[in-house]
């Protein structure tokens, strides 16, 4: 037969006692800070950031959310995100509520569908009495910034 291995004594007495030994060796288990992880999710963080936060690999953060019951970070994500973007919008509110006019331009756009382009020109064909015909040519946007600003072109 083989050659008998000498245990240590830590390990013999742990074997007689039925238990396994206090240490195994290896890599210390890293443990997942939840807290930090929630908030950084909360500012839209990734997993490779998180991961990098908590001082892991990106598997091992992985393993941490499934062993939490997740099905992975994905899935954390969705599930807590949310309050980071109800703090963005509100953020946002403020600030147009303010007076930030980039702000306010922004939200309506994305809120209330006002979307606007750099040139509107329309075309128009009128004609009076069958006699007349004018082609014109309007930069909408240019005479809407003109009419507010008091620069409005007279014709």
């Amino acid at each position: 037969m083989g050659k008998a291995v000498a245990l240590s004594p830590d390990l013999e007495k742990a074997i007689e006692d039925g238990k396994p030994p206090v240490d195994l060796g290896g890599r210390p288990r890293k443990e997942l800070n939840e807290q930090l992880l929630r908030v950084m999710v909360t500012y839209q963080a990734t997993a490779q950031e998180c991961a990098a936060a908590q001082d892991m690999s990106v598997s091992t953060l992985h393993e941490r959310l499934v062993e939490m019951g997740y099905s992975g970070f994905r899935d954390y994500f969705a599930q807590h995100k949310a309050l980071g973007l109800l703090r963005l919008r509100t953020a946002q509110f403020k600030k147009a509520m303010a007076g930030d006019t980039s702000m306010l331009i922004h939200l309506g756009k994305v809120y209330a569908g006002q979307n606007y382009t750099d040139q509107v020109v329309l075309d128009a064909n009128i004609v009076v009495e069958g006699e007349v015909s004018v082609d014109v040519d309007v930069d909408f946007r240019q005479a809407v910034l003109g009419a507010i600003h008091g620069k409005a072109k007279k014709a």
